[in-house]
């Protein structure tokens, strides 16, 4: 999986990047999340996501939000995070 990360602020202490939600879903996730901004939430599978991007309690934890939007945010967040950490 390769979603673009990027970079909006350099400096020789820290660095800022971002990614957007659409980046996200376009990418990485099944394609039945169009709209996700009023949409209940999806059932998740190992199968929907990148392979070992998501561990079990972490799906299980995504599928508990009330909303897509904030299991999508989530996601992208956590892509983001392993991403960077993984660098």
């Amino acid at each position: 999986m390769t979603v673009p990360i990027k970079k909006i602020i350099s400096h020789k202490v820290a660095q800022l990047f971002f990614i957007t939600i659409d980046s996200f879903i376009t990418d990485a996730v099944r394609p039945d999340t169009a709209n996700y901004r009023t949409r209940p939430p999806l059932k998740f599978t190992a199968a929907d996501i990148a392979p070992g991007f998501l561990s079990s309690s972490e799906l299980s934890g995504v599928n508990s939000f009330k909303t897509l939007k904030k299991q999508l945010e989530w996601m992208a967040g956590r892509y983001c995070a392993k991403t960077l950490l993984s660098h």
